[in-house]
């Protein structure tokens, strides 16, 4: 696990604070303040982000595509992990469009259906619905073109 992280869809800091119970220094943004301690304001668009080379977050799911290409491009992050529905897996658009440039290396599967209100909302955890996956690019990944590994968390 890399020593620094940058969540820039931190919402209320979730994520943020288990990285933190890991150990790991952890660099929250949102584009609004929804009560993360510590947390910038910032849209990823055009925010100035921290000195870091991993990206970990519950992103916008609608965005997810242009945030991956700026991570890499213009920002040029090493690792990029991204929360989303198992969904984002399907499509052919979004396959010949998106995932002949930025295969993933790994997606985690997870098991369980997690409750993920969103951030700032104080919309109570309750029985999830929807089937989550980590969506796990690596720069090594995206230049070698290689397919990604499945794995499932349990």
């Amino acid at each position: 696990m890399p020593d620094q992280i940058w969540d820039p869809a931190c919402g209320g800091g979730v994520l943020i604070g288990q990285f933190v119970a890991a150990g790991c220094r952890v660099h929250g943004s949102d584009i609004e303040d929804r009560g993360a301690p510590g947390a910038r304001v910032g849209d990823f668009a055009t925010i100035v982000p921290p000195k870091v080379k991993t990206i970990v977050s519950n992103p916008p799911f609608t965005l997810i595509e242009p945030w991956v290409a700026r991570a890499f491009n213009d920002l040029k992050m090493n690792r990029v992990v991204f929360l989303a529905p198992i969904s984002f897996l399907a499509g052919k658009r979004r396959l010949d469009a998106f995932y002949s440039e930025y295969p993933p290396a790994r997606v985690w599967v997870c098991s369980r259906r997690p409750s993920i209100p969103p951030g700032g909302s104080g919309i109570k955890a309750k029985n999830g619905s929807i089937t989550f996956a980590w969506f796990d690019w690596t720069r090594d990944n995206i230049e070698q073109k290689k397919d990604p590994i499945i794995k499932w968390i349990p």
